[in-house]
């Protein structure tokens, strides 16, 4: 199997590195990321400009430009053929509609119009736990493996979101008295993305205005992405890359 692995986070993540040395125990592994992170950068590209690629060592590439500029050179230029595109691990949720503005995202989704199978994955970060990156990655591949074979149409891609539950069952919906439950893996839950937008307000300052927002209070409804990740669950949303809505 070959796998062109991508991000948003840069070629030098923690995320990306975890993500492809799991995957390289499965196939044959491509990374083609961004020179430097291009976080929240939705789906843009390069038209206007050269963009300049450099290969860093076997298999690994960086791209002077965005996620789905990554995406086009590897299939267009490098002319790798993989059977699925797989972009992150993402240094943090992209629930509800933060699908719009993320990048990790865009490169899964510049993939699946493009023809080919397509998934992001992000591990949620709660400030009060600590990322073991390479156990991300070892739960980002079991679920891949798990949904990989399910059913995709043309134009439709999967949105992975791993919760903060690094080695015990504690989300912020249970008391904070609650002793946490060891687990071995996470329950998958299958859902659709939280409409309602993360809240946030912008604070003067002498520099300027600075973005200031909540993620943890974040409105959420019940079965939603939002409400099932922050519940310790790892979720996978089957998005169209073509209709403003979750796939069916």
């Amino acid at each position: 199997m070959k796998i062109l692995l991508t991000n948003d986070d840069g070629i030098d993540a923690e995320g990306l590195a975890a993500l492809a040395d799991s995957l390289a125990q499965l196939a044959d592994v491509t990374v083609v990321a961004p020179r430097y992170p291009m976080s929240c950068c939705g789906h843009g590209v390069t038209t206007t400009k050269p963009i300049q690629i450099e290969q860093v060592r076997d298999g690994w590439y960086w791209v002077d430009g965005l996620p789905a500029d990554c995406v086009r050179v590897g299939l267009l230029h490098l002319k790798i053929e993989p059977d699925w595109v797989l972009s992150g691990i993402n240094h943090g949720g992209n629930l509800g509609v933060d699908i719009f503005m993320s990048g990790t995202v865009a490169a899964a989704r510049e993939a699946s119009l493009l023809g080919y199978r397509a998934v992001a994955i992000s591990q949620y970060r709660h400030p009060a736990v600590h990322v073991p990156w390479s156990l991300s990655a070892e739960r980002g591949v079991e679920v891949w493996q798990e949904i990989h074979t399910l059913p995709l149409q043309q134009y439709q891609l999967w949105n992975i979101n791993l919760p903060a539950v690094p080695g015990s069952q504690n989300s912020d919906l249970e008391s904070e008295r609650s002793e946490p439950r060891p687990i071995s893996k996470p329950i998958i839950a299958h859902c659709h993305p939280e409409p309602q937008p993360l809240t946030f307000h912008l604070e003067p300052s002498e520099e300027g205005l600075i973005y200031r927002s909540s993620y943890q209070s974040r409105p959420r409804s019940e079965h939603s992405d939002v409400a099932q990740c922050f519940a310790g669950r790892i979720t996978c949303s089957k998005l169209s890359a073509v209709h403003l809505h979750s796939a069916e």
